[in-house]
């Protein structure tokens, strides 16, 4: 279940000034509640800022996402103004961020390497631009939408981390061990034959002796009176 709380938008602009020059990139991607991210939307075109802008506000329309994210350089600043007076125009508003350009482009977007090795990445069949970028990186021709995804990183924040990912994980296991007994072979849990029959090493139970309450009688103060 996705909010708008959970959903946001990066745009890796470009000037498009020939056919060879790389796409305006935008994607859109969503969080749930346990920590998987799903690719709701990809835009890839060599079109004029104008109509970026105009494609960022039907994003709006379509998702009521928490914020746009756009890298602090000389032109994605003046596209996020651009963004501003059109919102001030519309009377439609949302939280635009500046995103720096963390080192090289290639080491960001292998940030995505444990997200996607956990399998906590989902993405649409129609998305196949993306997906071919993704698996031609990092010989492949462009890499617009992919640099564009590798952007959402720094809006998630430590949510999506590898570390705590793993904690998620471990804490996963941890309840799923506790219901009966499953994949612990310490700890087998409250139906010790189901851990038998999974193979799993089993603590004898230590069994009382049946009480013989006739010869209990018999020996104590209670049956000689």
């Amino acid at each position: 279940v996705l909010n708008y709380r959970s959903v946001t938008v990066t745009v890796d602009p470009a000037p498009a000034e020939t056919t060879t020059s790389d796409r305006n990139a935008i994607t859109t991607c969503g969080i749930t509640p346990t920590n998987e991210v799903i690719v709701l939307d990809v835009f890839a075109r060599r079109c004029t800022p104008l109509e970026v802008i105009e494609y960022l506000f039907a994003l709006w329309q379509r998702f009521r996402f928490r914020a746009v994210g756009i890298e602090g350089v000389a032109y994605q600043k003046s596209l996020k103004y651009f963004v501003t007076q059109e919102m001030m125009r519309r009377g439609h508003w949302f939280r635009v961020e500046e995103l720096k350009a963390l080192g090289k482009k290639e080491y960001r977007i292998r940030g995505l390497q444990p997200i996607l090795a956990m399998g906590r990445m989902y993405f649409n069949a129609r998305q196949q631009l993306l997906m071919q970028e993704m698996s031609d990186f990092p010989l492949g021709e462009y890499d617009d939408t992919v640099d564009s995804l590798s952007m959402h990183l720094q809006m998630w924040k430590g949510r999506l981390s590898p570390e705590h990912l793993e904690r998620i994980e471990a804490e996963a296991r941890r309840m799923a061990n506790q219901i009966h007994g499953y994949g612990l072979r310490n700890d087998p849990g409250p139906d010790p034959e189901i851990a038998r029959a999974m193979g799993l090493e089993v603590e004898d139970e230590e069994i009382e002796p049946e009480t013989n309450f006739d010869e209990y009688l018999v020996a104590s103060d209670v049956g000689r009176y």
